[in-house]
């Protein structure tokens, strides 16, 4: 898309901001019918002589990709090739075409006037390269840019000709990068990078991408020395080697490696994204170990939290639906959870490049029940990197007396003093009441935190806010919470003295010490911003489970879930 740029003070009408929409973030300073001065217009100076182009200017950019296919700035590939059109422009000290992390904000222009940058701005930028092109320069991004971010392309008012002729005003471009399919990059490998002690009988190495690659030709694996060493390349799926989604490129070695040697997996040149990029870099390097005689990969022993039960070196935990089963593996594992019928899984799958497991499946049918099919228990099943298999039944049945009590909305980061104004929201999801009395929240997996004290009974389909004994409903710096929304009152502060804007976890818990509900950390992302559920299942505390709030806080409310919903399903 190619997308004309003008002087921040030059910019003309409402009229000429929507026929260049998504060009430029820029205000406007000239009149609704005000023109282009003739520097604009036909490219010369007022004050030119005959054949004397005038002062440089930029006339516009355009956006590519790899392969010079035209993109729309607000819709950029992860890669974009930046074209501004600028012939007469020189290279020169400072760099004057830069590229930034955020959109335009209002003291850019003014930072662009002369150098040296702000250090704040100087913090934002994105490594690029620059090179003078046929019409004027190319910027590249050194590394991909993030799907659905936002950036801006800078022009220094510094920037000049050869004659010493510099720009009347600085230029800024808004770009976002398409949410998907717009290029793919390394997102997992296995076994992972800097690996030390791999088996030299190593069976498998993958890789895998967040978006489709092409090309016949995927990976090669070559020692330390730069030698080529026989392997078979092919695409997988990716649940093969316990991810999910992407695609998916495999190394298979004809043969045993050496052993205690270095060896390095890298993407053949001729691999492609749908965009024309090379999906990379790729960063893949593990040392073998000194023999091949170690035994399978165990299990650890484990703390278990609250509301975990022991079974072995496994900690589990049940609901109604589901089994949530942690290890620790004394290396890197591949782990499987899931019904076990003897010949295959049904299961959540993990790759674990640091032997972490965390999954949860849901409970098979009771034998005898209408929904049973004959498969057998819960299995955990875990690979190694020699590819050696161990597999534990895990003994677990379902909780049916769970009260359908799930936090919605968190507000860590008031407007308002903290911890004073922080909130939990709670809300019944079920179709009886629900009598708080000894429930607690908790920011730690093995505390118990903040008991609610006494009865307070929450009718089916009502929310309510636990909250400080402090806490204001009607602050004038915070969302106003709606007259009869319960307030529960649990102390001096929430979840052991008030959520951290950093980020930590909660855990609601019952009477009995059982986990009903949980919510992941989350960093703060402005005062006065909650962080509300994107996700039906209201026990889960998994990362991604809840998003900022659009709206900003909604105590008491269901308003603002849905478009937080929408936008983490965007990006």
């Amino acid at each position: 898309m190619r997308c004309p740029i003008l002087p921040l003070a030059l910019l003309a009408t409402a009229a000429l901001t929507a026929a260049s929409a998504g060009c430029l973030g820029s205000p406007l300073a000239a009149t609704p019918d005000a023109g282009l001065p003739p520097s604009l217009d036909a490219g010369t100076s007022p004050d030119a002589g005959p054949g004397d182009p005038g002062p440089p200017l930029v006339a516009a950019t355009t956006v590519t990709d790899a392969v010079g296919a035209p993109w729309s700035a607000q819709a950029a590939p992860r890669r974009p090739i930046f074209e501004v059109d600028a012939p007469s422009l020189v290279a020169g000290e400072p760099a004057w075409l830069l590229l930034f992390e955020g959109p335009p904000e209002e003291d850019l222009a003014s930072d662009l006037e002369r150098p040296p940058l702000a250090a704040a701005r100087v913090a934002r930028l994105i490594p690029a390269t620059v090179t003078p092109s046929a019409g004027g320069w190319v910027l590249r991004p050194v590394a991909p840019l993030a799907l659905g971010a936002r950036y801006t392309l800078g022009v220094g008012a510094w920037a000049s000709d050869s004659r010493g002729r510099t720009l009347s005003a600085p230029f800024t471009l808004a770009v976002t990068v398409a949410s998907k399919d717009a290029g793919a990059v390394v997102t997992d490998t296995w076994p992972g990078d800097s690996t030390f002690g791999a088996p030299p009988d190593l069976p498998l190495i993958a890789v895998r991408f967040d978006d489709i690659v092409l090309g016949s030709a995927a990976l090669r694996l070559r020692s330390a020395d730069g030698a080529d060493i026989a392997a078979t390349s092919e695409r997988i799926d990716c649940a093969e080697v316990g991810w999910r989604g992407g695609s998916c490129l495999a190394l298979r070695p004809k043969g045993p490696l050496q052993r205690s040697t270095d060896y390095q997996v890298s993407l053949d040149p001729a691999l492609r994204d749908r965009t024309g990029a090379s999906p990379g870099p790729l960063s893949l390097t593990f040392r073998t170990a000194t023999d091949d005689s170690a035994g399978a990969v165990g299990l650890l022993p484990l703390s278990c939290a609250l509301d975990e039960q022991a079974l072995g070196s496994l900690c589990v935990r049940v609901d109604e639906r589901t089994v949530t089963v942690r290890a620790q593996a004394a290396g890197p594992v591949r782990a499987w959870l899931g019904r076990d019928d003897g010949m295959a899984l049904d299961p959540a799958f993990q790759v674990a490049p640091r032997g972490a497991v965390a999954l949860t499946s849901p409970l098979p049918p009771k034998q005898g029940s209408a929904d049973a099919d004959g498969s057998g228990a819960t299995t955990l099943r875990i690979v190694d990197l020699a590819g050696r298999e161990q597999r534990f039944e895990v003994a677990a049945s379902a909780d049916p007396g769970l009260a359908q009590l799930y936090i919605t909305e968190v507000r860590s980061d008031p407007a308002g003093p903290e911890p004073r104004q922080e909130y939990v929201e709670l809300w019944n999801a079920g179709d009886t009441p629900v009598d708080l009395d000894g429930f607690s929240i908790s920011d730690t997996p093995d505390r118990v935190g903040d008991v609610v004290m006494g009865s307070f009974v929450v009718p089916a389909g009502a929310r309510v806010l636990l909250v400080a004994d402090a806490f204001d409903p009607a602050s004038a710096q915070d969302a106003p919470v709606p007259d009869g929304t319960p307030l529960v009152r649990v102390g001096s502060a929430l979840a052991s003295g008030g959520i951290s804007n950093s980020g930590e976890p909660l855990f609601l818990r019952d009477a009995d010490g059982r986990r009903v509900s949980a919510a992941p950390a989350f960093a703060s992302v402005g005062a006065g911003v909650c962080f509300v559920r994107v996700v039906e299942d209201g026990r889960s505390g998994e990362a991604g489970t809840f998003a900022p709030n659009p709206i900003g806080c909604s105590p008491g409310t269901d308003g603002g879930e849905d478009q937080a919903a929408a936008a983490a399903g965007a990006h």
